[in-house]
């Protein structure tokens, strides 16, 4: 099956969205960081409520693999939150000593 996900803006149907607000801080990109590793969480958790194994009793290998994936950009997503609220907060404690 031919893969036929395109990411160009012209195939991105935006009739009805809200414009997102502009990044004018890091704040709102912790805060976007934050919003996805629960999403994140959401999906790991829901996966470990399915059933992997295929009516013959085999594994079935797509499932474990999208639930490997899933956890693996869950916590690339908290080490990446933490990593830059942990910055922003040091930096902001390095301004309010100087």
């Amino acid at each position: 099956m031919a893969n036929t996900h395109h990411t160009t803006s012209s195939f991105i149907d935006t009739d009805g969205l809200i414009p997102e607000p502009e990044l004018d801080t890091i704040d709102k990109v912790i805060s976007e960081t934050f919003d996805l590793y629960f999403l994140l969480e959401v999906i790991s958790d829901e996966m470990t409520e399915l059933d992997f194994s295929r009516p013959d009793g085999s594994r079935n290998i797509r499932l474990d693999r999208i639930s490997a994936l899933i956890e693996v950009a869950r916590r690339q997503t908290r080490t990446l939150h933490n990593d830059m609220a942990g910055k922003v907060t040091a930096s902001a404690s390095r301004r309010a000593a100087a």
